[in-house]
């Protein structure tokens, strides 16, 4: 009669984890996720802002400078400042029209929303955003616009043209305004007549492009018209 088998010991299995340390773990790493992809999210937007707002100011000192030629050129000994875009545009003081402005440019931060005209006394000395986004630069403006290190918004960031006699002007700093011609009217809606205007860099052969490669235009493409979502209103 053959003995019975000698009964062997099963080999020693690794406890399983309770299922809660496994549904805690993977909502850890869930969080985790969607804590990345909200930080990568907003890397992204700040990096849209910032390109839209080198191009605000590259947008901002061509009218500036296209305010301070018209000026400079005015035929005779009274200077004047323009009255509308079109006379940056096309001006017909002379026997062949001049074009200080290439081309009509809305307002990078807000792709299809025209900028604001500054006028006093009835008078284009300048433009502005109306976008409320806390800036992001601080420091290295060019001269003259040194003051934007100080804004609360683009909207503090106006680009006066830096003629003589501006500063006596109704409307401006220090002096009392004169009713609506003191006020701001959206580029593109003259005192005389409606232009329509927008960041168009196709146009005039393609005058106007900026170093910046259109980017306020390309950052209204990428995100449906908002560029910003929003744009940024306290400081990182």
């Amino acid at each position: 009669m053959n003995p019975p088998p000698a009964r062997t010991t099963p080999a020693h299995r690794p406890a399983r984890p309770p299922r809660g340390a496994v549904l805690l773990g993977f909502l850890v790493l869930l969080a985790a996720s969607g804590w990345t992809v909200a930080r990568w999210g907003q890397a992204a937007a700040d990096e849209r802002q910032r390109e839209a707002e080198a191009e605000l100011l590259w947008v901002g000192q061509q009218y500036r400078q296209a305010i301070e030629s018209y000026y400079n050129a005015t035929p005779g000994g009274v200077k004047k400042l323009p009255v509308r875009i079109e006379d940056l545009l096309e001006d017909k003081r002379f026997p062949t029209s001049r074009r200080h402005l290439r081309q009509p440019y809305g307002d990078p931060l807000r792709p299809g929303e025209p900028l604001q005209l500054i006028i006093r006394a009835e008078q284009l000395v300048g433009v502005r955003s109306q976008a409320q986004g806390l800036p992001f630069r601080r420091t290295g403006f060019p001269n003259g616009l040194e003051k934007f290190s100080e804004a609360g918004s683009y909207a503090e960031w106006e680009f006066v043209a830096n003629v003589r006699g501006l500063g006596n002007l109704p409307g401006a700093p220090g002096t009392p305004a004169s009713g609506a011609t003191a006020a701001s009217a959206p580029v593109g809606l003259s005192p005389s007549t409606g232009f329509g205007s927008s960041f168009n860099s196709g146009n005039n052969g393609g005058l106007g492009n900026s170093p910046g490669n259109n980017a306020g235009s390309n950052i209204g493409n990428r995100n449906g018209g908002n560029p910003l979502n929003p744009l940024r209103s306290t400081m990182p």
